[in-house]
Order: structure tokens, then sequence, then C-alpha cells
């Protein structure tokens, strides 16, 4: 077995041994101007299976989300005070 040939590519090399300062991070809050409309919390619950493949062929249809689907459905049965 021959061993693997040499590259003859070189990289790159710093050419001072000063050390390099920080660089500055940029401010990002002009970048997220928007704040989301309100808290939200995650939760889980078990869907029958049909119900389930009417959300989602629902929310295809109507370029949304199933979550957006059933947020919508709980506001509608029951508004906020």
């Amino acid at each position: 077995m021959t061993p693997a040939p040499k590259s003859n590519i070189t990289g790159r090399r710093r050419t001072t041994t000063a050390p390099l300062a920080p660089k500055q991070a940029a401010d990002m809050r002009a970048a997220f101007t928007t704040q989301p409309a309100r808290e939200v919390i995650n939760t889980s619950f078990n869907l029958p299976v049909e119900l389930h493949q009417h959300l989602k062929r629902l929310a295809f249809e109507r370029d949304t989300s199933m979550k957006e689907l059933i947020v919508e459905a709980v506001e509608a049965a029951y508004p906020l005070p």
C-alpha cells in the first residue's frame, strides 16, 4: 500500500503575532422591531384521527397551520371577556 501524496495546497496564515481585537457585536434590536402580539403557552392534547386529518386538510386548503385553525375555533367558541 502506497502512502497518499502530500497536498501542495497551503492554508492562509496570520502574518502578525499581535492578538486580534474582539469584533463588536452588531446591535440586533434593529432587526427585530416587531414584538409578538401576546405571550403564548405550549400545550398538547389528543385528537381523534378523523378530526386531525380533517384539520390537516383544511389547513392545507386555506394555506394556514393547524394551530391557527384551532386558535381561531377556540377564540370563537370561548371569547375573552
